[in-house]
């Protein structure tokens, strides 16, 4: 909220980011013990740190997820590459964006209605990162 805000000496506090550039990105003292990285990456994103956003969510990848029982970063999974693939376009690697991008789509593309928002986006953020109209 402070990111958004405009503070963003606030948000940094928060994130243990002394402005060095050389906090972990995993905050200060979290008290869930779950995956933050999707919430400090959008945080370094309103930022504007899109570099860092990029290296929090590197390794978000399915590899790393349980396969036995619940693990909700499946669920995080589309709106991670969304936010990655942003990130990657406002550092100059359309290329690689178009991956995420084409990673939410064919993740979720059969989703139900309340989740094609963000298959939506994947969309757009596809056609500009490619430079071709946009398909439905």
């Amino acid at each position: 909220m402070a990111a958004r805000a405009g503070d963003s000496a606030t948000a940094r506090s928060l994130l243990g980011d002394t402005g060095t550039g050389t906090a972990s990105g995993t905050g200060g003292s979290w008290d869930w013990d779950g995956d933050v990285r999707p919430t400090v990456a959008e945080t370094y994103f309103e930022l504007g740190d899109y570099q860092k956003v990029i290296t929090i969510l590197r390794d978000f990848q399915p590899t790393g997820f349980s396969r036995r029982g619940f693990d909700p970063r499946w669920i995080l999974l589309p709106r991670v590459r969304l936010l990655r693939g942003q990130a990657l376009e406002r550092t100059g690697q359309n290329a690689t964006a178009a991956v995420e991008y084409r990673a939410v789509i064919a993740q979720w593309a059969g989703a139900d209605a309340e989740l094609l928002t963000v298959v939506q986006q994947a969309r757009h953020r596809l056609a500009i990162a490619t430079g071709t109209p946009e398909r439905r």
